[in-house]
């Protein structure tokens, strides 16, 4: 049985290698794409009017953070899918700009339900009781949604077309 399972692990790091983004790509992708989303939501917020200089920086801030941290495992996620399915470029295309824009949004809405979920916590319960993960739960969730009504529109102005051209390149891209 030991046998098995040493073997097994050097299929796994050699598999773990063959999906995993190269250095390089995480290191200069994840803040391009993160500095992107950044800009997309500062352009929503200009063009809007926004006035709270506070409030820009945060925002900011945030999306900055949430494509910084989807960006790389996005690209993992894509490459495990070129790698157990065979897509023509169409569908490459398709599943990039489906995995991308569903880590970006999930990484930032997570972060946003944190941030969100630390401002309400000064009027919730014990954290470890019954009610506190209630709480935790349900703040969360409502963070979330609020975070999908209100903030998905700040990926419009430059997220989209930059979702794109990233989709596209990941289409064309050799496997």
């Amino acid at each position: 049985m030991a046998k098995q399972a040493t073997a097994a692990a050097p299929g796994l790091m050699a598999g773990l290698k063959r999906i995993l983004p190269g250095w390089p790509l995480a290191l200069a992708g994840s803040p391009a794409w993160a500095c992107l989303m950044a800009a997309s939501a500062l352009t929503y917020l200009w063009y809007r009017e926004w006035q709270l200089a506070i409030a820009w920086q945060r925002i900011a801030i945030l999306y900055f953070l949430g494509g910084l941290a989807a960006f790389a495992p996005a690209l993992t996620a894509l490459r495990w899918l070129d790698r157990h399915h065979r897509f023509t470029g169409p569908q490459r295309f398709a599943a990039a700009f489906v995995v991308l824009a569903a880590f970006t949004i999930a990484a930032t809405a997570f972060l946003f339900s944190q941030y969100f979920r630390q401002y309400f916590a000064q009027w919730h319960r014990d954290t470890f009781s019954f009610y506190g993960f209630l709480e935790f739960g349900f703040t969360s969730a409502a963070a979330v949604y609020y975070f999908l009504v209100g903030g998905l529109r700040q990926y419009l102005p430059l997220g989209v077309p930059a979702l794109v051209l990233v989709s596209l390149w990941w289409a064309r891209k050799p496997r």
